[in-house]
C-alpha cells in the first residue's frame, strides 16, 4: 500500500516541509516516497505505533530507490513501537521509506517526516 497517500503537508518555522500521516497497516511492509529539497539542513523521520499485543515496527530509509530489509541507507530497528532517524545534511532528491511489522499484525502507526531549513 501507498504509505504517504493520506499525509498532509504542515508548515512550521524552521521547516522546509513536514509530512504526517496515520497508517493502519494491512500487515507486512508498507512503503512511501517523499522529496528532500537541495540544501536541507536535517531530515528527521519518526515512527510511533499503537500497542496491538506484542508488536514491533521497524523503519528503513533509502535515497533514490525503495529500501528493502537488506538494502537501505538508514535504519532504526529498536524493539517496540518507536523508531527515529535524524540525518544531518541529507542529499536532495527522492527518498523512500519502508515501515516493517517485525512483530505483530495490523499495527496502527504514525509516520512523521520533517525537513529542516539551514
Amino acid at each position: 500500500p501507498e504509505l504517504l497517500a493520506a499525509c498532509q503537508t504542515a508548515a512550521y518555522d524552521g521547516l522546509l516541509a513536514a509530512l504526517q500521516g496515520v497508517l493502519v497497516s494491512r500487515g507486512g511492509a508498507d512503503r512511501g516516497r517523499f522529496d528532500v529539497p537541495p540544501g536541507a539542513a536535517r531530515l528527521r523521520v519518526t515512527l510511533n505505533g499503537m500497542e496491538a499485543g506484542r508488536s514491533d515496527v521497524d523503519l528503513y530509509l533509502r535515497r533514490g530507490a525503495p529500501p528493502t530489509l537488506s538494502e537501505y541507507d538508514f535504519a532504526s530497528t529498536n524493539e517496540g513501537l518507536f523508531e527515529a532517524l535524524d540525518i544531518t545534511d541529507p542529499t536532495g532528491g527522492a527518498w523512500y521509506v519502508l515501515v516493517d511489522e517485525a512483530a505483530g499484525r495490523n499495527v496502527p502507526v504514525q509516520l512523521t517526516i520533517s525537513i529542516f531549513a539551514p
